[in-house]
């Protein structure tokens, strides 16, 4: 590609080409006008001195003294310095202040003659036959009494009109030329100072294209140039806080899509991913920031979301699916696709929105399952107390030792009923509690707590022998609400005494650390298969299903336990090995 030319070398030789044609054109007509001026002063010059001549010439012209005449001819034209030429109307020369009359031929064809002869001033101007030079010629008539007696012609050479014109020439060209090169510097004087300004709104604009919209141009000093830096400075501040509007959008649009829980894809035409928020690639494990030039195929092993942009591709509306990602674990997604489409309705792109439901999923099922446990768990003493009630009916209740037997056992399932409703209002009351933070916490000691719980169940263990041990004599006090934390520990004594054999041993230990306060209590019962251990405090989840009814259990104590401590804001743990009984450690944090 051709450089571009700098603007002044742009238009610095036009206006020097403008100046030296303005001068050489001044110049040509000055000449001219000075060359004519010049001719016209000789022709006047010849004219007068022709005049001049009629007078002195006169008498000698009436008396016809020829010798005379050339001699006054050869006199005055050596004083005048012209040349003198008398001619009769015949075209004889009788007088001339250069040659001899009698050697020059007849003047009467000569031009300036001719017209002389008809009583018109006669000019011309030619090469002399006779000196052989230009020359220029005016001839004035003689007249007496209007008759014509002879005609008086004075010349005088070009050359020398020539060479004083030439040197008249020479000055006005070095005048021309002066006046040229001083045009020529002030025209580049102002072509620069013009351009000066155009260079200050250059880097102006340069820097504005540069990113630095805070720039300002000043400095001008004509009203256009002015004008036009005030212009500019308005389209920078305004494109300054269109630019900062813009990027203040994109960040709030980028907080907004990072902080989203839900996952957010957005696909081009060509199924290549245009954005993709921390959720989405948390989702599918991706590490790198955006996968550019990649399709949603290629980034995403998922044929369902494929099939899903396709689809809203092919028919241009929204489509909404659910899907299961496959992984550790398995994530269940609400997934909401709409068309991206352009002002004139042209589709462009897809948005996916993935709402991750595997919570949500997990809760319906624990739902279902604890409906079905409920349910279970109220038949089977319903069906127990129905069943020995009918049986009273049909006539067993005559029978008073089985009669007696019989509501033994009714009242037993009653009982078993009344513990599970207690468990359930317990459990729903503490979990409501916890989700409006109406559990109130009060300042006390744990040791309070401790010996409160072994009081309650020191009978029980008493009764199977079992010996209980406590070392708990820890005099810190922090927030917590006493009933909730005696009742977990009441629980998980409870759970330890009915699953150590007689004879056995139970040990509750408390410990301290600068974040934390935990009590654990270890068995030496029967213990918990591995298996169980990331299940026991599920809603009535059981281990030994049989031998917990028998027990009395309603398969809620755990869970109590577990939403007791996650109301403190603490953890519960549990390390267990068949046959080795089992250790259940509350973690309460003491701020």
């Amino acid at each position: 590609m051709k450089p571009k030319k700098s603007l002044v070398w742009k238009f610095f030789p036009w206006l020097l080409l403008i100046i030296a044609g303005s001068l050489l054109s001044v110049s040509l007509f000055a000449s001219h006008a000075l060359k004519d001026m010049y001719y016209r002063q000789t022709e006047n010059a010849l004219e007068i001195r022709a005049i001049l001549l009629q007078e002195v010439l006169y008498h000698a012209l009436l008396s016809r003294d020829d010798a005379q005449v050339d001699r006054l001819s050869k006199q005055i034209g050596r004083k005048i310095q012209t040349r003198i030429t008398v001619i009769l109307p015949a075209g004889k020369v009788i007088g001339d202040s250069e040659e001899d009359p009698a050697s020059m031929d007849n003047h009467r064809t000569r031009e300036e003659v001719r017209i002389a002869m008809t009583g018109s001033r006669g000019i011309s101007i030619r090469p002399s036959p006779t000196l052989s030079e230009d020359m220029m010629y005016l001839a004035l008539p003689v007249k007496h009494q209007g008759n014509l007696i002879a005609v008086i012609r004075t010349s005088k050479p070009l050359n020398e009109i020539r060479r004083d014109l030439g040197a008249i020439f020479i000055r006005i060209a070095g005048a021309g030329l002066l006046a040229a090169v001083v045009s020529g510097l002030f025209a580049m004087w102002v072509v620069r100072r013009l351009n000066r300004p155009i260079r200050m709104l250059i880097d102006g604009t340069a820097r504005f294209a540069d990113g630095d919209l805070e720039y300002r141009l000043s400095g001008f000093e004509t009203r256009e140039m002015t004008r036009l830096a005030d212009a500019l400075n308005r389209m920078a501040s305004d494109l300054h806080e269109r630019v900062q509007t813009v990027i203040r959008q994109r960040n709030e649009l980028e907080a907004v899509l990072f902080n989203m829980v839900e996952s957010v894809i957005v696909v081009d035409r060509n199924e290549r991913i245009v954005r993709m928020n921390q959720a989405a690639r948390d989702l599918f494990g991706i590490r790198e920031a955006v996968p550019e030039h990649r399709t949603i195929g290629e980034v995403i092993r998922n044929s369902d979301l494929l099939e899903l942009v396709r689809t809203i591709f092919e028919t241009g509306i929204s489509k909404e699916s659910s899907m299961v990602i496959y992984n550790e674990p398995d994530r269940h997604l609400q997934v909401h696709g709409t068309p991206l489409k352009d002002e004139s309705g042209g589709l462009f792109g897809v948005l996916i929105v993935m709402h991750d439901i595997t919570r949500m999923q997990q809760l319906e099922n624990l739902r279902r399952e604890f409906v079905a446990n409920v349910s279970h768990e109220l038949k089977t003493p319903i069906t127990s107390i129905k069943g020995f009630i009918e049986t009273l009916r049909e006539g067993a209740i005559e029978d008073r030792e089985n009669a007696l037997r019989f509501l033994d056992i009714i009242l037993d399932r009653t009982n078993q009923l009344n513990a599970l409703t207690d468990d359930l209002l317990n459990l729903s009351r503490i979990e409501e509690d916890r989700r409006r933070d109406l559990i109130p916490m009060q300042k006390g000691s744990i040791r309070d707590v401790v010996d409160s719980a072994l009081s309650l169940c020191k009978f029980r263990a008493s009764e199977k022998n079992i010996t209980v041990e406590s070392s708990c004599q820890i005099p810190l006090e922090f927030d917590f609400n006493f009933q909730l934390l005696e009742h977990a520990l009441v629980n998980l004594l409870d759970n330890a005494i009915k699953y150590t054999h007689s004879g056995g041993r139970i040990s509750l230990t408390c410990a301290v650390t600068e974040t934390e306060a935990a009590v654990a209590i270890r068995d030496t019962g029967e213990g918990i298969a591995a298996e169980h251990l990331d299940r026991i405090f599920e809603r009535f989840y059981r281990v030994d299903k049989s031998r917990s009814r028998k027990s009395g259990g309603t398969g809620l104590g755990l869970s109590i336990v577990k939403h007791i401590v996650q109301a403190h804001r603490g953890t519960v743990e549990v390390s267990s090995e068949p046959g080795k009984g089992s250790v259940f450690t509350i973690r309460l944090p003491l701020k």
